[in-house]
């Protein structure tokens, strides 16, 4: 067990500094030689007195169950140790039954330690193969958790197996849908279209993603977004920032969508901020959503938004107001459906700005 537990400590101790495998096959096996030659010594002292082979016997099976070498590998060591043990035997045995016994218990006691290792190793190899395909098949599914839901609420049911719902006061809403989808859908290719919005989507998330946003949900062709759900501001210029980024991506593309769907893709979006209510909803197939007034009277302002425009309430108006790389227009007071009248803005980069990023492009 000594013997085992050195070259267990010393083939760790090698592992750490040689990453490559067949380098630490080789040191391991030299160490495990070298600790056998001690085994060896002590066996032909033991000779002497006993006439015994208690201690390589010991070694051999604590080779054959500690230390999962690879068959080809206990193989070798078994033989070459072996070989030096009879051919100094003889030196420290002189009675010859003694030392035939030997010659002949020591090859079946071999035979027996290498079948044993053999079927250890193929033992702990299956047993690392299911954990490394348990471990793929759990870095996979928190993917796709991820994919679904925002990394703190995976994080929370992956820990707790539930998310309880939490109000946040400060949270920013961002709707986004296209102009006229419904005409183009009846008047081009269903796959074509569909291909469209799935290209334009993946892009919508890159864009959030760069600004640290969450993605809530896609309705049909609307977009929906938040920030300050997990943060400590409310991350309303963000929110802004990528409906503005959103609106340069298609007004780039225009070329490319008219020339693919022979329709212009123009989006019109409305954000506003206050308090919403987080949580996830259901066992089967569940979704992680947020509700509250100014969930509602987002979705209103992008309905009444105009095309490439963005609608902003008061809100989020006196929080970006003081920024001078926005250009606001006041639209007044508009009605809002099964809500008071409430005062609008759009926003837009100013003329400063949009000269820079020209210049940039």
């Amino acid at each position: 067990m000594f013997y085992c537990a050195i070259t267990i400590i010393s083939s760790k101790l090698i592992a750490r500094r040689i990453q490559n495998q067949l380098i630490f096959r080789f040191f391991f096996l030299l160490i495990a030689f070298f600790l056998f030659l001690i085994l060896i010594w002590t066996t032909l002292i033991d000779q002497k007195a006993n006439g015994q082979i208690t201690v390589i016997i010991m070694g051999y099976f604590g080779v054959s169950v500690l230390l999962y070498l690879f068959p080809i590998d206990s193989l070798i060591l078994y033989m070459v140790v072996s070989v030096i043990l009879f051919y100094f035997l003889p030196q420290y045995q002189t009675n010859p039954q003694v030392l035939t016994s030997h010659y002949i218990n020591i090859p079946i006691l071999i035979l027996i330690s290498y079948f044993i290792s053999v079927i250890f190793f193929k033992s702990k190899l299956n047993d690392f193969i299911k954990s490394k395909k348990i471990e793929q098949t759990t870095s996979e599914l928190d993917e796709l958790i991820q994919k679904i839901l925002p990394i703190h609420v995976a994080y929370k049911l992956r820990k707790e197996n539930r998310f309880e719902p939490f109000i946040n006061e400060n949270v920013t809403i961002v709707f986004i849908d296209f102009v006229s989808f419904s005409t183009i859908m009846e008047k081009t290719n269903v796959n074509i279209v569909f291909g469209v919005l799935d290209e334009l989507f993946n892009k919508f998330d890159k864009v959030i993603k760069k600004y640290n946003l969450e993605k809530i949900k896609t309705i049909g062709d609307s977009y929906m977004f938040a920030g300050g759900l997990f943060s400590e501001y409310s991350q309303a210029k963000e929110c802004v920032d990528a409906c503005l980024e959103i609106i340069d991506l298609l007004n780039n593309e225009q070329s490319h969508l008219l020339e693919k769907t022979g329709h212009n893709w123009y989006i019109r979006a409305g954000i506003d901020k206050g308090k919403v209510i987080s949580g996830v909803i259901g066992d089967w197939r569940f979704v992680f959503d947020i509700w509250g007034n100014s969930v509602n009277i987002a979705s209103r302002l992008q309905s009444i938004s105009l095309p490439q425009k963005i609608s902003i309430s008061r809100n989020v108006f006196e929080e970006i107001r003081l920024y001078n790389e926005y250009h606001f227009e006041p639209r007044g007071k508009l009605p809002i459906k099964n809500l008071q009248p409430i005062e609008i803005f759009f926003v837009e980069r100013t003329k400063k700005m949009l000269s820079n990023d020209w210049t940039k492009k």
